[in-house]
């Protein structure tokens, strides 16, 4: 190697490790969404994370405990654990995820300059950077998972490899593989690309008579993906008495949903589950669902209802199929049916026996169903409805107008303290950040009489106050009164300028007064027939909310990310897109085995099963296009797809004559 070309690749270094700081400097200076009150999202993954951290493996079981995979809250503990602040984990994470993906696709890509562009795209992808991954949710970490997971297989089958890396690389590969398997439940989306990767791999081996390494590879990546399987589901025997794993996918629950969705007695309504007429008849038949009608068709319904009715409004005056199967939980939960993992087994399967008996014997009337989880109704209609919201799917992959907003964190004191905690205190966001108030005054009725305080915040919930009593000798001077000592205050008081400071005495008087109006001081108020003065208030607000230098220099970064990104990635696209339909013409001869290749056309078989996927829940069942960051390990293999697509392009133009050659 020369000296220039060692100069050049020193300095791509140095500009691509710039970058990487650069990101990680931003996505830690960009406040973090934290919302303890979503039991079903945000704050099940932090109680669940808060719990393995203090080695109670997933705490107390409920209709919550095994709802979802147990991958993200594990990797909450370890940031906990490390002391690290989870926006910097998910940082370091989306880089080391991205640099290890790039790593090993370079001995494929073949081009400094085709890596180094596939590096930048995926480091600085906005969607990682926009409001749907600013939360502590699983989807921040599930587009690395399989970044790793895509980068690892490939080594392990494609790279020349000796053979302890190469077992290495497979056990590394199935170990991520069985952890993003915990994290996200519909890992069968990645069965596709799988397959591909497999295919060209035997089909390598073959030629170059390695069939048994192959074979035990293979054989290494399935042992070490089911170990954390394996695991997850012995822990939950040890804890909780059954050997059972996410239990939205166990057997007798499964077949309760089929059992309910298969029902087409009453009234059928898109995107509806069991509709309020269905479930009367089959109350009738089924004592099991009987006992939940309290549960389902009370109060706690109308909540289901409007949440159902806002983001879908179709489902109106129902509860949506999204949210029934929460409901459905829920209503068990309240009747005492999940006090066990096997409880609520037997339960549901009883359910699903009274219901499967009722269509038997023609008391109501069934279909067939195909998909458990999705509501009853014609495949026509659904097949009619794909097409736009494929369309819907695809205008999300381009992400041409990401928003620039932050949502606001719940500004529950507690449960947010007790979360930011765990969390390690990462930067966030509040609707109303709280200021520190400090004011200066004395309080004079007779003798040493004093008053009380109290601090609510709009929804009446305490906020920090303390009163500290101080020696007042202007007061006894002037009062002439040997008692009034200490009739000064320090009043020092945490929070948001709505919230009401009342000041009471020992005969009941009290007055409120607005905390933002005590900023005009000095003032006086009239507190029964003492007189309570304050001399001076000082206002800062709350360093934890202040906005320095560089969290404002990150946002603007941030935003013009977010507003340029398509610029560079449209193009890519294009011309990736280009390629590959270019070489699967004209080379087609010779794709089976091209490497840069096979891993093209498997990251694009990837995104389109992702998209596929979400466009058939979102056409069927719920509105699950709306929150974009599902469609976030789409946006990053598609990037991979178009790059590796020009590679091949590029390596397949250079050497059109050879054919059957592994490259």
């Amino acid at each position: 190697m020369t000296d220039n070309a060692r100069g050049t690749r020193w300095l791509t270094y140095v500009g691509l490790g710039t970058l990487t700081l650069v990101y990680i400097v931003i996505r830690v200076h960009t406040p973090t969404t934290v919302y303890p009150p979503g039991v079903h999202d945000d704050g099940l993954f932090m109680k669940l994370g808060a719990s393995l951290a203090q080695g109670d493996w997933l705490g107390p079981f409920s209709q919550f405990t095994l709802m979802k995979g147990p991958g993200y809250p594990a990797f909450l503990a370890v940031a906990h654990w490390l002391g690290t602040p989870v926006s910097l984990a998910v940082a370091l994470f989306h880089c080391a995820a991205v640099i290890l993906f790039v790593t090993m696709l370079h001995r494929f890509v073949r081009s400094p300059g085709l890596s180094a562009l596939l590096y930048v795209l995926l480091l600085w992808h906005p969607i990682s950077l926009s409001v749907f991954l600013l939360r502590i949710l699983r989807d921040t970490i599930y587009y690395g998972q399989i970044l790793m997971f895509f980068a690892l297989v490939a080594g392990a089958w494609f790279w020349p490899l000796r053979a302890g890396t190469r077992r290495l690389y497979g056990a590394l590969s199935g170990a991520v593989l069985g952890w993003l398997w915990l994290t996200r439940e519909e890992g069968v989306a990645l069965l596709p690309a799988i397959v591909i990767l497999v295919a060209a791999a035997g089909l390598r081996a073959f030629h170059d008579r390695r069939v048994r390494q192959f074979a035990g590879t293979l054989a290494l990546v399935m042992i070490a993906c089911a170990v954390p399987q394996l695991g997850f589901r012995a822990m939950n025997w040890w804890w909780y008495g059954t050997f059972v794993g996410v239990d939205f996918n166990e057997r007798n629950f499964q077949g309760a949903l089929k059992a309910l969705h298969g029902v087409r007695s009453a009234e059928v309504r898109p995107f509806v589950s069991v509709t309020r007429a269905t479930r009367q008849r089959i109350y009738a038949v089924s004592p099991a669902f009987a006992s939940l009608a309290p549960a389902l068709d009370g109060p706690r319904e109308r909540s289901w209802m409007t949440h159902s009715c806002s983001a879908q409004p179709v489902t109106c005056g129902e509860v949506g199929a999204g949210w029934f199967i929460w409901a459905l939980r829920d209503a068990a939960a309240m009747t005492g049916q999940y006090a066990s993992p096997a409880q609520s087994s037997a339960f549901f399967g009883q359910v699903a026996r009274e219901i499967s008996l009722a269509c038997a014997r023609g008391v109501l009337h069934c279909r067939p169903q195909l998909v458990a989880a999705m509501p009853p109704q014609t495949g026509e209609a659904s097949v009619a409805r794909l097409p736009r919201h494929l369309l819907k799917a695809l205008d999300l992959l381009l992400f041409l107008r990401p928003p620039l907003e932050v949502y606001s964190s719940a500004d529950e004191p507690y449960a947010l303290a007790t979360s930011l905690r765990f969390l390690n205190y990462p930067l966030h966001t509040l609707p109303d950040p709280p200021s520190l108030f400090t004011m200066h005054g004395w309080y004079r009725r007779s003798g040493r009489e004093w008053f009380s305080a109290e601090l609510k915040d709009p929804r009446g919930a305490p906020g920090s106050l303390r009163v500290d009593r101080v020696a007042s000798p202007d007061i006894d001077a002037r009062a002439k009164d040997p008692d009034a000592v200490a009739q000064r205050f320090i009043l020092r008081a945490e929070c948001a300028d709505d919230c009401v400071l009342r000041l009471s005495t020992a005969d009941g008087t009290s007055v409120d007064k607005r905390l933002g109006d005590t900023r005009r001081a000095p003032f006086d108020l009239r507190l029964g027939p003492g007189a309570f003065h304050v001399d001076a208030t000082d206002v800062r607000p709350n360093p934890m909310y202040e906005r320095r230098r560089v969290d404002e220099w990150s946002r603007r970064a941030r935003e013009w990310v977010l507003r340029n990104y398509a610029l560079a990635f449209i193009p890519v696209l294009v011309a990736g897109a280009a390629a590959f339909l270019w070489s699967s013409v004209v080379y087609w001869r010779t794709l089976a085995g091209h490497v840069c290749y096979v891993l093209a056309l498997a990251a694009w078989m990837l995104a389109a099963a992702r998209l596929l996927l979400l466009s058939f829940i979102d056409a069927t069942t719920m509105p699950l296009l709306s929150f974009t960051g599902y469609v976030a390990p789409a946006h990053y293999v598609t990037v991979a797809a178009a790059v590796l697509s020009i590679a091949a392009w590029c390596q397949l133009r250079a050497e059109p004559a050879t054919s059957g050659e592994a490259r």
